[in-house]
């Protein structure tokens, strides 16, 4: 015994088989990567906000993230006379930000703290920013 013709012809059908499935292999584009994890949110009342830095960086629009809102103050003060509240959820126009109050000039006037105290994470969130590094 020695290789058929027959043998001869299966084995290079074999080979040009395997090379054309490594060739397809190679031309192949590379999988898609999976897509992002969807991000996992806590209940409202825990909603963590971005500290955000002082004087011009505070001027734009924000939103309010307190489900239960929060007070606005005459002067940015924690001690100063309570001159209106805003709803959880409302957006407002910021004007400056000072000592960690941020004077909010719509849709009502006044300064309203940035963090709660005795909370986690601030009443305020910044809108219509890219933060880096996240």
């Amino acid at each position: 015994g020695g290789i058929t013709l027959a043998d001869a012809l299966a084995a290079a059908r074999r080979e040009d088989a395997a090379e054309d499935a490594a060739e397809r292999a190679r031309a192949a584009p590379a999988p898609a990567p999976p897509p992002p994890l969807a991000p996992r949110f806590t209940a409202p009342s825990r909603v963590a906000a971005v500290v955000v830095a002082a004087g011009a960086e505070s001027k734009g629009r924000w939103k309010v993230t307190n489900v239960k809102g929060l007070e606005l103050r005459m002067e940015a003060s924690a001690d100063s006379a309570v001159v209106g509240k805003l709803a959880g959820f409302t957006f407002v126009t910021v004007e400056t930000e000072h000592d960690g109050f941020l004077k909010v000039t719509s849709p009502l006037a006044g300064w309203a703290a940035l963090a709660h105290p005795g909370q986690k994470g601030n009443q305020l969130l910044r809108m219509g920013k890219m933060l880096a590094g996240g």
